[in-house]
């Protein structure tokens, strides 16, 4: 169990209507045309819509997600997704559905089976990519593992990619650890990327720490890292500050293979509750080329309200 949130709006059920409305910024502060995004339950379908202002300054659909549920025995659960988007005016794009078929096991093991079918412009729906995610728990920790499929140059469908993940929880910590297998040019697999994560629950609030490594030359390799600690306030409000620090630092050129990852970026979120519902405000303070090894002052980058049942 991870315990920050991410995102401000979740695609999860409702129950009642839910509008956020996101105000987006240049980096400067000024104000740019902005998404608005609704969610609501209509039986066992969810939708969720955004839409955003024209060229002509007129809100138009950007993307529509449409969930519900065919079958739900308790065992087995089949949901299908349907994704519409559409172009800068609000033209209908070719749309996406996904079918996702979870499968408990008396065991406790989880099989997750996940279709992508992408339309073309006559509308016609083909197998863009399927998954196969196997989950087993034994105790404090939980292994999941991966199989990515998808269409090849012949026309089959092939292994593209592989995951394996490994989750620990123990007293008031989780740590998270996953490895991605991608073919070489010879068609066999080998561990391309390796992501390490921690989740610590102290008394001043929750720390994460999340690392991105590299495989170069049969070595690993830091290459990012994401520190973000989360405080509640006792009125539950939540503060949380996010530093980002990267191997290669935006607008410079690489300084060497073994550089040490640097901060580039801190991002200051701020989420209010009220009565009415939940208001998110997001600053962010970045490196620049000239000041490689200092953050600049505080930058607006989005502030969103939302309205109803908000999570």
């Amino acid at each position: 169990m991870k315990w920050s949130v991410y995102a401000f709006v979740c695609w999860v059920p409702l129950l009642a209507q839910q509008v956020t409305r996101t105000s987006q910024f240049d980096g400067f502060g000024n104000a740019l045309p902005s998404p608005t995004y609704s969610t609501s339950v209509s039986g066992g379908t969810s939708t969720r819509v955004e839409s955003r202002p024209s060229v002509n300054g007129n809100l138009v659909p950007a993307q529509t997600v449409q969930e519900r549920v065919l079958s739900d025995d308790g065992r087995k659960r089949v949901v299908e997704r349907e994704i519409k988007l559409y172009d800068a005016n609000g033209n209908a794009l070719p749309a996406e559905r996904v079918r996702i078929e979870e499968d408990k096991q008396p065991s406790g093991a989880v099989t997750t089976r996940m279709s992508v079918f992408r339309a073309d412009i006559n509308g016609n729906l083909s197998l863009a990519e399927r998954s196969v995610k196997e989950t087993r728990s034994a105790g404090s920790s939980t292994q999941t593992t991966e199989t990515v499929e998808r269409p090849s140059i012949n026309g089959s469908v092939e292994a593209a990619e592989k995951r394996a993940t490994t989750v620990q929880i123990g007293n008031d910590q989780e740590t998270r650890s996953t490895v991605v297998y991608k073919k070489d040019q010879n068609g066999q697999f080998y561990e391309a990327v390796k992501k390490v994560g921690e989740s610590r629950k102290t008394s001043a609030g929750i720390v994460d720490n999340e690392s991105t490594f590299e495989n170069y030359g049969g070595k690993y390799r830091l290459v990012d890292q994401t520190v973000r600690r989360t405080v509640k306030n006792a009125n539950g409000n939540e503060q949380v500050e996010e530093n980002l620090y990267r191997e290669t630092v935006p607008g410079l050129a690489p300084q060497g293979e073994t550089q040490a990852p640097q901060l580039v970026q801190q991002r200051l979120i701020t989420r209010q509750a009220s009565a009415g519902g939940l208001s998110e405000t997001v600053d962010v303070r970045r490196t620049s080329p000239s000041q490689p090894d200092r953050l600049g002052s505080p930058v607006r980058e989005s502030q969103s309200v939302c309205t109803g049942k908000c999570k």
